[in-house]
């Protein structure tokens, strides 16, 4: 069954995808704009979508790193400025826990 997102959900997924590349981005941040509490956000977020919106954050960053690992040749650390991480090291880091591999043996192998 197709369950109607709530409103609060569908605002921060929009806002999420908007903003994904800004280092800037918090659930603090997402939750002042959305003008809800953090804890709100959170619980009606991961009742809907099974994830917290920070993890939802993280796994859409992932998700466009991935993409422009293997439809460019920027640099790993232009990358992770791209998809709004400030630190290459934890972009790195983050990468390797969530592929299993790090971007530059994701490059190598796809």
């Amino acid at each position: 069954k197709d369950v109607e997102k709530s409103d609060i959900v569908k605002k921060a997924i929009l806002y999420i995808h908007q903003n994904y590349n800004d280092p800037e981005l918090t659930m603090n941040a997402l939750s002042e704009y959305l003008q809800v509490s953090s804890v709100t956000l959170s619980i009606e977020f991961k009742s809907e979508m099974e994830v917290k919106p920070s993890e939802y954050l993280a796994n859409l960053r992932m998700e466009k790193s991935k993409e422009l690992l293997r439809s460019t040749d920027m640099l790993v650390k232009d990358i992770s400025v791209a998809v709004g991480y400030e630190d290459v090291v934890s972009f790195v880091r983050r990468f390797k826990k969530y592929a299993g591999m790090t971007p530059g043996q994701y490059r190598e192998g796809v």
